[in-house]
């Protein structure tokens, strides 16, 4: 049987440049790769979030869809950091809203923010002590 051997998820913005400005800026996102078309369009990015590589793509209503289009965010992204209260006011501070403010829970310190391009991202820390 074959099988999967990664994923990289791919976030749809109206923006890619803002985008890419606004990962690295709020949440310390490194290793960039982009991706042009012929005629100099970016059309395609990723970045290293830890051990996760995630991508971003512009926006085409053929098959791509941001949430801004879609009245918001169809898949909320779960972001293990060390520390959510520090990461959520570095998000904040680049941009980002907060949706839920930081607080202790059974599965951890959690908190909800949506980015600029209308993704919703969990951030959780101490997920391990909360066991």
């Amino acid at each position: 049987m074959t099988r999967a051997i990664g994923a990289v998820p791919a976030l749809v913005v109206l923006d890619i440049e803002a985008s890419i400005r606004f990962y690295e800026s709020a949440f310390a996102a490194t290793d960039f790769e982009r991706h042009y078309i012929p005629d100099g369009s970016l059309v395609y990015a990723s970045f290293m979030l830890g051990n996760a590589r995630i991508g971003v793509t512009v926006e085409d209503g053929r098959w791509n869809r941001s949430p801004h289009s879609l009245g918001g965010s169809p898949v909320p992204i779960d972001l293990e950091v060390d520390d959510a209260d520090a990461f959520i006011d570095q998000a904040r501070n680049a941009g980002a809203e907060i949706l839920i403010a930081v607080a202790d829970h059974a599965y951890g310190r959690s908190g909800r923010i949506v980015d600029p391009f209308g993704h919703v991202w969990i951030i959780t820390s101490n997920r391990s002590e909360a066991r």
